[in-house]
């Protein structure tokens, strides 16, 4: 048994983050859409679970859902017996790239000020990203200077098709705005449309929050503002609401999102 697991040795790189997107890369769709004006925009949504996806309530509301898809490989690489005197490995690509156009909901938060929705896609084969516990009472400044990524499907000039997006970021702050709602973390990399619905990811490897808007005044162009994340309690209240409770968050919260 020692021998064959030494065989099927996984080769991990060093860069973490780079690590995160072999990973998870695969479980972030894009969602193109059609609004009332028949204007086509461009938005992400992420799996959590038995094919419930979420993402940001105004990519989906008010409009017509074009397509759902996914464009890149999970890859993870292994070493044989091989490896150390001819460099080959094998490589597993257990998720693939794939487009839909059916899907049940939008299932939208039961506050319609909050920017957050659910869909379920079972077209799509992706892998399942971890949300975090650290619900809104919970928050400190534990998270301050930390980093992560954030993956989703801002357009691209000139590009002919989407192309996910993976930006290594830091938390610089925690906002609890004045409108009210949920925490959201100010990232440091630049907001563009199309990240919102975008996973972000720590670097420990689990969802800290989902991108729903860029912070701005004065109507500034979107790059100018503060790219804003909003914690996961919002998304287990979401799935709670509509009991759409993926089995292994109801597992690991023992029950709890499934409570009357």
């Amino acid at each position: 048994m020692a021998e064959q697991e030494k065989k099927t040795k996984e080769i991990i790189s060093p860069n973490r983050f780079r690590n995160l997107y072999d990973m998870y890369g695969a479980g972030v769709a894009y969602i193109t859409i059609l609004d009332k004006n028949g204007d086509e925009g461009i938005g992400s949504c992420f799996h959590i679970g038995d094919n419930v996806f979420i993402t940001a309530r105004h990519v989906v509301e008010n409009c017509t859902i074009k397509e759902i898809g996914t464009t890149v490989h999970q890859r993870r690489l292994f070493e044989t017996e091989d490896t150390h005197s001819s460099g080959m490995v094998k490589v597993s690509l257990d998720y693939t790239p794939k487009t839909t156009c059916n899907f049940k909901g939008p299932y939208f938060h039961p506050d319609e000020k909050i920017d957050i929705a659910a869909l379920i896609i079972e077209d799509l084969n992706c892998p399942t990203l971890l949300l975090g516990d650290h619900l809104d009472d919970w928050l400190g400044d534990e998270f301050l200077l930390s980093n992560a990524i954030i993956m989703g499907y801002p357009i691209i000039p000139f590009s002919s098709h989407p192309i996910l997006v993976v930006s290594k970021c830091e938390i610089n702050a925690i906002v609890d705005k004045y409108t009210g709602g949920h925490p959201h973390f100010i990232l440091s990399t630049m907001a563009r449309g199309g990240f919102s619905g975008g996973a972000v990811i720590s670097e420990n490897g689990f969802v800290l929050g989902i991108a729903v808007e860029s912070l701005i005044s004065n109507h500034q162009p979107t790059e100018l503002g503060y790219t804003s994340v909003m914690s996961v309690e919002a998304i287990y209240n979401c799935i709670s609401h509509h009991r759409i409770v993926p089995k292994s968050i109801d597992l690991r919260w023992d029950g709890f999102w499934n409570k009357e």
